[in-house]
């Protein structure tokens, strides 16, 4: 029956396998990242599709379950999404300067948000699994 279905804990688990996997890719590759926000910062074709896709995501994340609800998980999920959407139209309006912002950020710290990635990814993976047994 699908109302016995855990939204919340599959969207966190595949959050979890994402943030696990980028921060492993970084750690084996330091340089991707920084390529990549080199990149998006160059294109704004890139930078209005990444906005898109934000506020879309975001978006249909928001409506998984109510704000009236004692569930950690979709509170957490309502206020990632809420990022996103921030993000988002934060890419449509000055993308430019939120991809330079993104840059120094990663130049500054990149050996730290790979292992934070990682560790988050692993947590959320593990709490939803866990959920989910």
């Amino acid at each position: 029956m699908v109302s016995d279905f855990d939204y919340p804990a599959c969207i966190v688990l595949a959050l979890g396998l994402y943030s696990f996997s980028a921060g492993l890719g970084a750690l084996i590759n330091p340089q991707s990242w920084t390529n990549m926000i080199s990149n998006v910062a160059e294109n704004p074709a890139i930078r209005f599709l990444i906005g898109i896709f934000l506020i879309s995501i975001g978006t249909a994340l928001y409506l998984v379950g109510s704000w009236n609800t004692t569930d950690q998980m979709v509170i957490f999920i309502k206020l990632f999404s809420l990022v996103m959407v921030i993000e988002g139209a934060l890419f449509l309006a000055v993308g430019e300067w939120v991809a330079r912002s993104a840059k120094m950020l990663i130049d500054s710290a990149s050996g730290l948000w790979a292992y934070v990635a990682v560790l988050f990814g692993l947590l959320a993976f593990g709490f939803s699994l866990f959920r989910m047994i």
